[in-house]
């Protein structure tokens, strides 16, 4: 087929049809300069991909003819590994003619397995109760296609009938689903591997009768990684959390099978899982944890659903004990994502943009952080002025705020469902900001406890008599109801969404996200403190790592071993100091009974 090729990509009709068509493109963005091909998925087999229209990879040339050819063999394998899926999923083929294939290695690779499972249970199916005429016929069959097969390896191109035996080859290939052309310069390569596997298993089916049989004679031959994906995608995900985390799986899945180039799933060894994850790590440069829990676990998944079905004879599980590789320190630090703090003049352009035009003004935001307002308002306030990680400011329950030894205080805990915390130093109660207080902070959190039909929290920090015991309500309720999720991720969204925002609309550079609000806290703490110091009024000593929520080990360094003593600062000894924190010509949005109107 004609191969388009454009600046950039868009879909077309060809996307939706049952053929396989591509695109070549050079990626927008001037990112790289190198050709991609882009294969778009026949709309029949859509649920199989979860709804991924297309498939892309980089061609990794700028030479636009040598591109051609590599994305015509990129083609030719996913035409063939779409064929394979239409038939696990018993789908009628339609009457197309099959894709033009140009041959590569790992092609001819490819299309020798099928060959020899092909001829394997051809022979299965002869021993099934069949006379002695049919075995003197096979018998005669193995003998004669043997000696065939062996002139051929002898003597190759100059073999009598290696033409015929080459017509056959083609016409057997086509049947597969790949069309090779007679003049492609891998030609002889594939008749050279076909009649090698055609000498593998009539070797085979001479031994089976003669009872000579070991199992060590019999290929790993068995059911294709494709179509144990396909089989999953039907049977075997009940497990898992929803249909984005399937579709996350199967995609997934879907990226080791293109790494491996596709083969039966009892040939997938150790070694491939582990090559495979090694290329995550060190080629593509995913973040270890994304590959420890989204990756390898989706792999698992389907592996041991193949195994547990009993539908394919596993003799082993190949993905049992293999573990990510590790970085070294220098690799791990040339891999961190440069965080810059926020420009306060950064801050005024969020405070004054559509992200706070009010609770109705939603043109050009993300559905994720539509709660009634009180994500989009409040969790990048908190994240500014107290300086709290977005995972504790998302996980936050209404017993998390509360009048605490006098003054309205906030509270990083993981005593609640789904809570969880960095190190037990970040477990803390601090006041509230100011400038919270001044834009309605208090108020929304009671608009949220009468909605949720939760009391305000003890105060902790009120002294009880011996043998006293106090509780709080069983429900805590949520501080942020929309960010409460089945899983502990539920700052992930939100941030996503956030960072989305001020990268695309506010044109923010790729340094700055959420954990900016952090940093320019820090950068406001440290002058604050300066400025305390100056005039004779230092902070007392680990004062500021308890607000921030800092490792035990960095307070020891402050405090020295009284670091390890008591229950350190309450919130009325730190509200002074929190107070000083400041962000001059920072311009505030409206409060938040104005949000609401608009």
């Amino acid at each position: 087929m004609k191969i388009k090729d454009m600046r950039k990509p868009s879909r077309t009709t060809k996307s939706y049809d049952r053929e396989a068509s591509m695109l070549l493109f050079i990626p927008p963005g001037k990112k790289t300069s190198n050709w991609y091909v882009r294969v778009y998925v026949p709309t029949d087999l859509l649920a199989v991909y979860g709804q991924r229209a297309e498939i892309r990879q980089s061609t990794r040339t700028k030479d636009k003819v040598l591109a051609q050819a590599r994305a015509a063999v990129f083609l030719g394998e996913k035409s063939a590994e779409f064929l394979r899926v239409r038939q696990a999923m018993g789908a009628k083929l339609a009457p197309t003619a099959s894709i033009d294939t140009v041959l590569s290695p790992h092609v001819i690779e490819h299309i020798a397995a099928i060959r020899l499972a092909s001829l394997i249970g051809f022979d299965d199916e002869m021993r099934d109760g069949h006379g002695d005429n049919d075995w003197d016929e096979h018998d005669e069959f193995i003998e004669s296609r043997l000696s065939a097969m062996k002139q051929l390896i002898a003597r190759k191109r100059g073999a009598k009938d290696y033409a015929v035996y080459r017509r056959e080859f083609l016409s057997e290939v086509e049947q597969y689903g790949y069309a090779v052309s007679t003049s492609d310069p891998l030609l002889d390569e594939l008749v050279m591997a076909m009649v090698r596997a055609d000498k593998r298993a009539l070797e085979l089916m001479a031994k089976r009768n003669t009872g000579d049989e070991t199992p060590e004679d019999v290929p790993v031959t068995g059911n294709w990684l494709s179509e144990v994906l396909a089989d999953w995608s039907e049977h075997g995900v009940a497990h898992l959390d929803g249909r984005k985390t399937v579709s996350s799986y199967r995609s997934r899945v879907q990226h080791f099978i293109e790494f491996v180039h596709d083969k039966p799933l009892a040939q997938v060894t150790q070694s491939d899982i582990y090559d495979w994850l090694r290329h995550l790590l060190h080629v593509e440069q995913h973040a270890y944890k994304t590959i420890t829990d989204g990756y390898l676990p989706a792999l698992r998944s389907v592996i041991h659903y193949a195994i547990s079905s009993g539908k394919y004879k596993l003799q082993a599980d190949p993905i049992q004990g293999v573990k990510v590789p590790k970085l070294n320190k220098r690799e791990l630090k040339s891999r961190e994502k440069p965080r810059s703090a926020f420009p306060v003049s950064y801050v005024n352009a969020l405070f004054g943009s559509q992200w706070y035009a009010g609770l109705n003004q939603r043109k050009g935001l993300i559905s994720k952080i539509h709660d009634g307002g009180g994500a989009r308002y409040w969790v990048p306030l908190i994240g500014l002025t107290q300086g709290i990680r977005p995972e504790e400011i998302s996980q936050m329950t209404l017993l998390d705020v509360g009048v605490q030894d006098g003054v309205l205080s906030i509270q990083v805990s993981d005593e609640g469902d789904r809570q969880h915390t960095k190190n037990d130093s970040t477990k803390r109660w601090v006041p509230v900001h100011p400038h919270l207080i001044s834009l309605g902070f208090a108020d929304y959190v009671e608009q949220q406890r009468k909605q949720q039909n939760v009391p305000a929290p003890i105060d902790a920090f009120r002294e009880k008599l011996p043998g006293q015991k106090t509780f709080n309500p069983k429900y805590a309720g949520r501080l942020f109801p929309s960010l409460a999720t089945k899983n502990s991720h539920q700052a992930n969204a939100f941030g996503k969404a956030f960072n989305r925002y001020i990268r695309n609309v506010l044109k923010f550079e790729s340094d700055f996200v959420f954990y900016s609000f952090r940093h320019l806290w820090e950068d406001s703490r440290r002058i604050a403190m300066s400025k305390a110091a100056s005039e004779g009024k230092a902070w007392p000593p680990g004062l500021h790592f308890q607000l921030s929520g800092r490792a035990n080990s960095a307070r020891e360094a402050d405090e020295g071993s009284a670091s390890e003593y008591g229950h350190g600062f309450t919130p009325s000894a730190m509200a002074p100091y929190i107070a000083q924190i400041n962000f001059p010509n920072l311009s505030l949005p409206s409060n938040w009974a104005d949000f609401q109107k608009h």
